[in-house]
């Protein structure tokens, strides 16, 4: 199971990494709302093909470049909580 907070996402992982990864489906009382299913074996065989094309120096940035300035804001926010548990001893 393969799940995301925006449909396009799935979109995207399907038209580049994930061929056979089902059509989308939306459950709106899930957590998780948009959610595709893919076998363990062609799940591994994209995030390999994922890693063999990272190709920036700093993620956010490139999440600027690609996605846009809001997703830059929404992750740069998840960024500065993280950080929290970075600087607990």
């Amino acid at each position: 199971m393969v799940r995301a907070r925006v449909a396009s996402d799935l979109d995207g992982l399907r038209s580049t990494y994930l061929p056979r990864l089902t059509p989308t489906i939306e459950t709106k009382q899930s957590d998780y709302r948009f959610r595709a299913t893919i076998s363990p074996e062609d799940f591994a065989q994209g995030l390999a093909q994922i890693a063999r094309d990272i190709r920036y120096d700093n993620f956010k940035d490139e999440v600027k470049k690609v996605m846009g300035q809001r997703r830059a804001e929404v992750y740069g926010r998840v960024w500065s909580l993280l950080l929290e548990l970075q600087n607990e001893r």
